[in-house]
C-alpha cells in the first residue's frame, strides 16, 4: 500500500461534492456492505484457522469499533463525511489521532478483519482486503487535502501511522 498521497483533477478551493471528495464518500458505503455480507457466504476456512480465527476475530471486531468510534469522537464537530476538511476545522493530534492519522478507517477495516474471521469465510478475507486498499486509497486522497490546509501535518505524518496504530 502506497503512503504518498495521490494527486486529484479537484482544486483546493473546489467546494463542490465531487471537489470536497463525494464520490469516496458515496462508494465506501456499498462496498462496505458488500463486504460484510461477503464474509457470511462462500467456501469456509479450514477449521484449523477458522475455530483460533473466531477468537480472534471477536477481538479485533470490538477493538477496531472502538478505534473507529474514538476517532469519530475525537473529531467532535468537525466531523465530516467528505475527506476534505471543512473551512475552520483544526487538526486534531490526539486521542486516537495520535494512534493512528485515520482511526475511524482503520477501526473499520480492523472491525471488518475481525468479522471476516469470526464467520471464517474466505470471500470475508478477500473482501476485508478490497475495503483496505480503498480505505488506504481514500485515506491518501484526504491527506492531499489535509497537507494543503495544515502546514504542521508533513511532521505529524511523519509520527503517526496511517490506518492501523503502529502497524501501518
Amino acid at each position: 500500500m502506497n503512503d504518498t498521497p495521490d494527486a486529484s483533477p479537484a482544486t483546493p478551493n473546489d467546494d463542490s461534492f465531487l471537489g470536497r471528495g463525494g464520490l469516496w464518500v458515496v462508494s465506501q458505503f456499498p462496498l462496505g456492505g458488500a463486504a460484510l455480507l461477503a464474509s457470511m457466504a462462500g467456501p469456509a476456512l479450514p477449521d484449523v484457522v477458522r475455530r483460533p480465527g473466531r477468537w480472534v476475530g471477536g477481538v479485533l471486531f470490538v477493538v477496531g469499533g472502538l478505534l473507529a468510534l474514538a476517532g469519530l469522537g475525537g473529531l467532535g464537530r468537525q466531523l465530516t463525511p467528505f475527506p476534505k476538511p471543512s473551512p475552520g476545522a483544526t487538526l486534531v493530534q490526539s486521542g486516537a489521532y495520535g494512534l493512528a492519522r485515520h482511526p475511524v478507517y482503520g477501526g473499520m477495516l480492523t472491525a471488518l478483519l475481525g468479522w471476516a474471521l469470526l464467520h471464517g469465510r474466505w470471500s470475508g478475507l478477500l473482501s476485508t482486503l478490497v475495503v483496505g486498499l480503498f480505505f488506504d486509497r481514500k485515506a491518501s486522497r484526504e491527506e492531499a487535502f489535509l497537507a494543503a490546509q495544515f502546514p504542521e501535518y508533513p511532521t505529524y505524518r511523519g509520527r503517526v501511522s496511517k490506518l492501523i496504530p503502529w502497524l501501518y
